[in-house]
């Protein structure tokens, strides 16, 4: 299943018309839908483990968290560690000259952070 429009081209590539055609037999565009996950460890896992540069920390809205146990700026102890559960649930979009696997998480239960990035926030800047 390409994900870009040269991948569409590619030998035993799903065609674009197949799919539009297979998901009008369908109520909606998901493919996985599995509740209950530890997103938390889904999203520690991804960004500590899955990349070359690790990312140590995450802002969510108007929350800031650390993700994992390392932190090498030295940013306050009292940020919250990022866990919670939630749905991971994967879909394939198809608004485009293409399609794309795209995966949807919300974790339900975030611990409320009193840091924040975000721009004309009332919260406390980690790195002020």
């Amino acid at each position: 299943m390409p994900t870009t429009l040269g991948g569409l081209k590619e030998t035993g590539a799903v065609p674009l018309d197949v799919m539009r055609n297979y998901f009008k037999t369908k109520a909606n565009q998901y493919i996985l839908n599995i509740q209950n996950v530890d997103l938390g460890k889904l999203v520690t896992d991804h960004y500590i483990f899955g990349k070359e540069e690790p990312a140590y920390y995450l802002q969510a809205a108007d929350d800031f968290y650390m993700i994992g146990d390392k932190n090498p700026l030295r940013l306050p102890a009292a940020i919250p560690k990022l866990k919670g559960r939630g749905d991971f649930k994967m879909r394939i979009g198809l608004r485009t000259q293409y399609y794309e696997i795209q995966p949807e998480i919300k974790i339900t239960n975030m611990e409320y952070s009193s840091y924040s990035v975000k721009p004309g926030t009332r919260k406390k800047n980690p790195f002020g």
